[in-house]
């Protein structure tokens, strides 16, 4: 997880993120939320959470990552890899799809969910904005690939969401 301090202006404004074991990443925001990562070749559409009520356990509520992008190109997409990335400690990998499906231009994938609880996910109960950081690798037939990073903010107000409450504030 990344903390973050930006400002609401409707202008363009550049933030480089310190990341562990290489230099810093450049993230591009417009009115306080990152923008999409995007290159000539791939469009990140999508890299956030998703909450509803546990399937096993049905009084408590499970989040899951969501993960998605948009093709610009044709070449054939053999691999795609998703890390998080942290300041004091190396990547943890996401998910690797050695065999993935694009239909549409599209590629999306779902995480397994986890129970909301103090010991999972510590930073839900924090009153302050969360980041999270994620580099995407794609690889083309080709042998070209791309490297894209994409930011995750959590709000206060998505937090509320993510826990059930209606009352967002």
């Amino acid at each position: 997880m990344t903390t973050i301090s930006i400002s609401a202006f409707s202008q363009d404004q550049r933030i480089k993120l310190p990341v562990f074991g290489q230099d810093k990443i450049e993230i591009v925001f417009n009115n306080g939320l990152p923008l999409p990562a995007e290159d000539k070749n791939i469009k990140i559409e999508v890299a956030g959470l998703g909450a509803g009520a546990d399937k096993t356990e049905p009084t408590k509520r499970s989040i899951f990552w969501i993960f998605g992008f948009t093709q610009k190109n044709d070449s054939k997409v053999t691999r795609i890899q998703i890390e998080e990335l942290f300041q004091g400690k190396p990547a943890r990998l996401v998910i690797v799809d050695g065999m993935p499906e694009i239909k549409n231009k599209q590629w999306s994938w779902s995480g397994e969910k986890l129970i909301i609880s103090n010991e999972t996910t510590p930073w839900l109960y924090d009153s302050k904005t969360s980041g999270f950081l994620f580099r995407f690798t794609i690889q083309f037939e080709n042998g070209n690939q791309t490297i894209l990073h994409q930011l995750s903010v959590i709000s206060p107000q998505a937090k509320k969401y993510l826990f059930g409450s209606t009352e967002i504030k």
